[in-house]
């Protein structure tokens, strides 16, 4: 009798241990709606977005987030909105059928037998949802309308960034007495020197998606095109310089001037194109037509606007190469110019109604 009791004993504590270990594994990470969402959940969403995007390389927080989303979108969409078997078989063979022959040395093979079909219909039916509704409330938005009334210009064929030190007026005083350069052309330099006189500062390079949003010493550099600033924000001392990056280089044709350095009294610095076209003693050359995408990489660095000029060394010569005219594919950058906008309209349209219907739908986020 003694010995049955231990043995059932044993069992018992045998199966406490392995209901503790699944619980540990798979715990609560969200509720919607007191519906229960788990870490195997967003395992299996992990599985999914890989395949779909045919890549190994995740950031798993931001699925998770993507994910909670998606699915508050989907319990507006469970009373609104009825699926197509047709649409969404059309969605899964775009992106899914591909991996009924994968190879079993294809580095996704794991993924793909990590989650069944069922379970990529599910998902996939909570993005198509997700999708609809945002078309539905973009449609609506008279914003996007607007936007594309809007034409391109020359300035829509760049990226534009922001880098910049900031620095309050004790750190910036430091600076001074220093007798620091704030060199961005080598910033780490810059940094070094910083880090070693013990001067505070806030170091960062911004990506700047629309000009008009910016402050207007950073506006005023872009239509200048002076590329370096500085300016006071209350207490704090900004130094920055304004950097213009060609976005699309297939969209984009160079018309540059190859000059040769004669007269050594003139100030080649301050040359305009217009000036060399327009005078018959100048002795130079037009390059034509060049795809942005042909030439070298140090053209590309160092002519990246209209009168931007470089020295080349050849044959015991020296050329001034400049920029004078930039022709671009007006259509594409137009096309990009409005999905860009929609893209941040749409984001914008997100952001509230998570803000509006996670509240709504009881959202609750626990810690992993």
């Amino acid at each position: 009798m003694n010995f049955i009791n231990k043995k059932y004993l044993i069992i018992s504590v045998i199966l406490l241990i392995n209901i503790a270990n699944v619980a540990n594994a798979n715990t609560i990470i969200f509720k919607i709606n007191d519906l229960i969402y788990t870490s195997e959940d967003l395992e299996k969403r992990i599985s999914y977005i890989r395949l779909k995007d045919k890549t190994l390389n995740i950031d798993k927080d931001k699925i998770k987030k993507e994910y909670i989303n998606s699915l508050i979108f989907n319990e507006l969409g469970k009373k609104k909105v009825t699926l197509d078997e047709a649409l969404i078989i059309s969605y899964y063979n775009q992106f899914f059928d591909q991996y009924n022959d994968i190879n079993i040395n294809n580095l996704l093979y794991p993924v793909y037998l990590s989650i069944t079909y069922e379970e990529i219909l599910i998902n996939l039916k909570i993005d198509i949802i997700r999708k609809i509704i945002l078309e539905d409330l973009l449609n609506s938005n008279n914003k996007v309308k607007n936007k594309i009334l809007e034409k391109v210009g020359i300035e829509d064929i760049y990226e534009k960034f922001f880098k910049y030190f900031s620095f309050n007026k004790e750190n910036f005083d430091l600076v001074e007495k220093n007798k620091i350069n704030i060199d961005f052309q080598n910033v780490k330099k810059t940094i070094n020197l910083l880090n070693i006189n013990n001067i505070k500062y806030i170091y960062e390079n911004k990506k700047i998606v629309t000009i008009e949003d910016t402050i207007n010493e950073i506006q005023e550099s872009f239509t200048s095109g002076n590329e370096f600033v500085e300016f006071d924000i209350e207490n704090n001392k900004i130094i920055g310089q304004v950097i213009k990056k060609i976005k699309f280089e297939k969209e984009i044709s160079y018309n540059l001037i190859k000059l040769e350095l004669t007269d050594k009294d003139l100030n080649y610095n301050n040359l305009k194109c217009e000036q060399i076209l327009n005078n018959d003693n100048f002795n130079y050359s037009k390059l034509n037509n060049l795809k942005f995408s042909s030439l070298n990489n140090i053209i590309k660095e160092n002519l990246n606007k209209i009168n931007d000029k470089m020295i080349l060394n050849e044959s015991n010569k020296q050329f001034i190469i400049m920029l004078c005219n930039i022709t671009y594919d007006e259509k594409f950058f137009q096309n990009y110019k409005i999905n860009s906008q929609v893209n941040l309209i749409v984001e914008e349209i997100e952001k509230e109604f998570i803000k509006k219907y996670s509240v709504i739908y009881n959202l609750e986020i626990y810690n992993e």
